[in-house]
């Protein structure tokens, strides 16, 4: 699962889906919160979109509803884009511990089954 998707350069393979999200960053001034929905998600990641604007490089802890459970991992907001719907975030899962890493895979597991029909 370490191989690059060639097209966008990305080191795992992104699930696209929804579902509800809640970000938490902690600039030097105080916490942000911002409720949104997951764009998409990878071992390495996820995209969220938010209504509230949030800087890139902050240390956040991120939410996400994911096979019916909700999970927190802790992550880095990489970058942001205005979007018509809000801000798109990315951010990337930064220091995961092994059951973290094992979670995620689970959930991404029984997301693409999902996905499949099956």
């Amino acid at each position: 699962m370490d191989a690059r998707d060639e097209s966008h350069g990305r080191r795992h393979e992104r699930v696209r889906l929804g579902g509800t999200a809640l970000l938490i960053a902690d600039p030097r001034f105080g916490l942000i919160s911002a409720i949104g929905r997951l764009v998409d998600l990878s071992e390495g990641g996820c995209q969220l979109l938010v209504q509230r604007r949030v800087d890139a490089h902050l240390a956040a802890r991120v939410r996400l509803d994911l096979a019916g459970k909700a999970m927190w991992f802790p992550a880095i907001t990489r970058w942001i884009r205005r979007d018509s719907d809000g801000w798109r975030v990315g951010c990337a899962f930064d220091g995961l511990t092994a059951a973290k890493q094992e979670a995620l895979r689970g959930a991404l597991f029984e997301l693409s089954l999902a996905r499949e029909g099956h």
